[in-house]
């Protein structure tokens, strides 16, 4: 009887520390993906013509003008669909200082130059 009580509180302190620790770990997923590109006001260094952008929690906006969703997240990658079309573009987050370099991300792999570079305003 004591043994099956014993096993039985093994198992009850084994799901809870499970349970912590992959809360832990899960929390710390979505954090660093948000923390990737956090809200405020950015100047952009791009390929193509943006100038600045303004991140406010799930949505992009760039140069005032053209508003993008975010669709998902990941360790290190945005997804981002244009508010009045169906485009999705996928991005590779790379932050370094106060400087966030974008790669775009396609089918064929992830591009090798930067696509544009954020930095705080």
């Amino acid at each position: 009887m004591k043994k099956v009580i014993g096993t039985i509180v093994t198992a009850i302190i084994a799901l809870i520390i499970g349970l912590v620790v992959g809360s832990k770990f899960l929390s710390n997923r979505e954090s660093d993906a948000v923390q990737a590109v956090a809200s405020g006001h950015y100047t952009v260094k791009a390929r193509w013509s943006w100038t600045s952008l303004d991140v406010s929690g799930d949505t992009w906006t760039l140069d005032g003008k053209r508003k993008y969703n975010v669709v998902a997240t990941g360790r290190n990658m945005v997804v981002l669909q244009e508010e009045k079309k169906d485009t999705v573009t996928t991005y590779k987050v790379l932050k370094a200082n106060k400087k966030i370099d974008l790669y775009t991300i396609t089918d064929k792999g992830i591009t090798k130059k930067v696509q544009a570079t954020l930095n705080v305003k």
